[in-house]
């Protein structure tokens, strides 16, 4: 969270007011929020989720983390520009001791400079797809891995596959904070995508994109190219990062939820096939949020959301984190 906030000052279009001598202490927090039948969400558990957060492992830049099988979960990390390269960790949350492991990356290919960034994991192909911002080529692209066994191991290696590209998303570095930031695979072929920068000048407008590809376009290089459109007729955001995909629900139909940043809210969509959404209320937020993730059970939804928080607020802003926030009108 403290990169994220350096680099945005550093490119924001207009000054931002650095605090004081005393400012008030910062803390980063991992809420969970139930929502009921109704569609309110309620904080859950908050003081044990806080209890229960720790460091594991001396590796950079971790910027998203998803759960795979039995306990193994993925990590990313080398986002940022250092002497560590890009790797992929793993965590055995089953394990006695939490410690990550970096993942094998098998058949790299040779000066790719893997930068990644956010990730989901498409259990129906078993393969993982990762957003990589390679600085070393200045290429913004998508890599897909192949999960795969390693004999004797619980943690699995991760075989490249192929790294989708477009024209239509450019190279900004990092000072900007890159072009692409979260996805969410919804089939063999497609997937959608966040855009979050570039960040600063000139003033670009964010979208939601989706794209398609078919493996029989890929080069020796390494390199798929793939069809990518802006999606959501066009909405445009000063900036979206996480988002979440849900498909195969007993009890909703196919969702996709985009978290727009700074104005503290979820984009939320019924897909109705391919590119196509259907725009529903916008979920509003407590303040803002950077990751999240969903889950259900029992009849009850459950958001995890990390967030940076004041320790000490204002009495308005003490007020409405504390409120329970609910889906502008009939939300899922």
């Amino acid at each position: 969270v403290a990169a994220f906030a350096t680099l945005l000052a550093r490119s924001a279009p207009v000054p931002i007011p650095t605090p004081g001598p005393a400012p008030p202490r910062a803390s980063v927090a991992a809420e969970l929020l139930d929502t009921e039948a109704g569609g309110d969400l309620k904080e859950h558990s908050n003081a044990t989720a806080r209890a229960q957060c720790g460091f594991v492992g001396a590796y950079h830049g971790s910027e998203d983390a998803s759960l795979w099988r039995d306990g193994i979960a993925f990590v990313s990390s080398g986002l940022f520009i250092s002497e560590q390269p890009g790797l992929m960790l793993a965590l055995d949350l089953n394990a006695e001791a939490v410690e990550p492991v970096e993942m094998e990356l098998r058949n790299m290919p040779a000066g790719f400079g893997f930068r990644p960034h956010g990730m989901h994991i498409h259990n129906a192909t078993q393969r993982v797809f990762v957003i990589s911002h390679s600085d070393l080529v200045e290429e913004e692209s998508i890599v897909a891995f192949d999960i795969v066994a390693v004999s004797g191991s619980r943690i699995p290696a991760l075989a490249f596959r192929f790294a989708l590209i477009t024209p239509e998303w450019p190279w900004w570095p990092e000072e900007n904070i890159w072009w692409l930031n979260d996805l969410g695979v919804v089939g063999e072929n497609e997937l959608f995508v966040t855009q979050f920068g570039p960040q600063g000048r000139p003033l670009i407008t964010k979208h939601l994109w989706h794209a398609s590809w078919d493996e029989e376009e890929l080069r020796p290089d390494g390199r798929l190219p793939c069809r990518a459109e802006v999606v959501a007729d066009g909405a445009a955001s000063l900036g979206l990062n996480g988002m979440n995909v849900v498909q195969g629900h007993p009890d909703m139909p196919p969702m996709l939820w985009a978290n727009d940043l700074f104005l503290d809210r979820l984009w939320v969509f019924e897909r109705t096939g391919g590119a196509g959404l259907r725009r529903l209320a916008n979920m509003e937020l407590p303040g803002t949020v950077e990751t999240w993730s969903w889950t259900s059970g029992r009849g009850t939804s459950r958001w995890a959301c990390a967030a940076a928080r004041a320790t000490e607020r204002s009495s308005r802003s003490a007020r409405r984190s504390r409120r329970s926030f609910s889906t502008s009108g009939s939300g899922p």
